[in-house]
């Protein structure tokens, strides 16, 4: 979790990198900019909101049950969604939000197909997916789309379909990625990707780190673009309850991210 004066920093900087670069106010980066606990903006490349779905995030590690179950975690590459430093287009968040929700639904399909489940075993999945500054490459920088995946209840012979439709979705360049923080039981995002200002090496496991360059951090902001927030995160047979989550009943199986900004 991060306090309000980090935060404020990140704000601060993209502001003045979006100056620098010469980007126009247009196309909703005011509303970003003037982002305030008053009026949230709910967009991806505000670090204020972003910080605060990752956080909502996090509490799903405040439930006892949720935690019982054993989790498989996996985060990969999708480098068909590779961005050099220096690029200021804006992706196709909601394309790319579609396309990994197809391939969590191969995890749904499968997990319903199972008979005589135990009571208290539940299926669920949590994913999310962000740029990530690619501190191993050498002369000219870039940043790449990863996307993490927590996953509960269902057999791991469904995990090759759902790398399958990734590769499918993702024009075969997709390639896994070395855990940074070694939390292989938690079923809370662990790699920074919701927040998505971040960088690391994707070739060993390192933890990563907030970016501080202003341009940069400007440049990243507009990659992510006016959508809403919650598109790069997706939950799956959880739903909220109280300060935190619960598994969702049988035939609330798909959950839509919901979270107060």
């Amino acid at each position: 979790m991060m306090n309000d004066n980090v935060l404020k920093g990140i704000s601060d900087a993209i502001v003045e990198g979006s100056a620098s670069l010469g980007l126009t106010l247009g196309n909703g980066l005011y509303e970003a900019i003037k982002c305030e606990p008053a009026l949230r903006c709910k967009q991806g490349r505000c670090p204020n909101c972003t910080a605060r779905v990752n956080d909502a995030l996090l509490t799903i590690d405040r439930s006892t049950s949720i935690k019982r179950q054993s989790w498989r975690r996996s985060v990969f590459a999708l480098h068909s969604l590779t961005v050099p430093n220096g690029n200021t287009n804006s992706l196709p968040i909601t394309d790319i939000a579609n396309k990994i929700r197809r391939s969590i639904d191969h995890w749904r399909r499968f997990a319903v197909q199972v008979e005589d489940r135990p009571p208290n075993e539940h299926f669920a999945c949590v994913s999310t997916f962000g740029l990530v500054e690619d501190a191993g490459t050498e002369k000219q920088g870039k940043r790449v789309m990863l996307v993490e995946f927590a996953v509960t209840g269902v057999s791991a012979e469904a995990d090759f379909d759902v790398l399958e439709s990734l590769m499918s979705s993702f024009d075969g360049r997709v390639s896994s990625v070395p855990f940074a923080t070694g939390r292989g039981v938690h079923a809370a995002p662990s790699e920074g990707l919701m927040f998505g200002f971040m960088k690391r090496r994707l070739d060993r496991p390192e933890r990563p780190m907030v970016i501080s360059n202003k341009r940069l951090l400007a440049e990243m902001a507009s990659n992510y673009g006016p959508e809403d927030a919650t598109m790069r995160c997706e939950v799956v047979g959880l739903e909220p309850s109280g300060d935190g989550f619960i598994f969702a009943s049988a035939s609330d199986l798909v959950m839509p991210p919901f979270f107060h900004l």
